[in-house]
């Protein structure tokens, strides 16, 4: 059934659509050493920013408390700078040492589940502004630059 998909540049998320709208409902999210694919970095700044681009489209069908998730889950830094600015330093800092406590919980877990060794806390915190630098870099772009899309030599947009 997959040719008579209808193209997109998410294909993966429109395929798992697909599969939703013909009502199955018993799947699985493997995730075990077995399942297990790594896939090699971004070859730039530029590159990641493209692919995160084009990925931000198939946020675009989400449903609403999906997108309000990721709403939520991208204003953080906001949230954190708004309570130190309002005084609130320490409220700041404690729910950031709370996010990164979560998320490296997380990490740990998914790290040994899928067989590898689990992050240091250090590794958790430089992903914190990693994420808060993309983040704020894909804001930008989509709220002041084209809205087009490249992918596979050709632009979309």
């Amino acid at each position: 059934g997959y040719e008579a998909l209808p193209f997109s540049i998410v294909e993966d998320f429109t395929i798992f659509q697909a599969v939703r709208a013909r009502g199955i409902e018993g799947f699985a999210q493997l995730f075990g050493p077995a399942s297990r694919a790594t896939s090699g970095p971004a070859a730039s700044w530029g590159a990641l920013l493209r692919q995160r681009r084009r990925w931000l489209l198939g946020v675009a069908v989400l449903p609403g408390w999906a997108k309000a998730g990721l709403v939520f889950f991208s204003g953080y830094w906001a949230v954190l700078a708004a309570l130190a600015l309002l005084g609130h330093l320490g409220w700041a800092l404690g729910a950031w040492a709370l996010k990164v406590l979560a998320t490296y919980a997380l990490a740990a877990a998914a790290s040994g589940r899928a067989g590898l060794f689990r992050p240091s806390p250090l590794t958790v915190v430089a992903l914190e502004f990693y994420t808060l630098v993309l983040t704020t870099h894909l804001t930008l772009s989509r709220l002041f630059g084209s809205r087009a899309v490249e992918w596979k030599g050709r632009r979309y947009g």
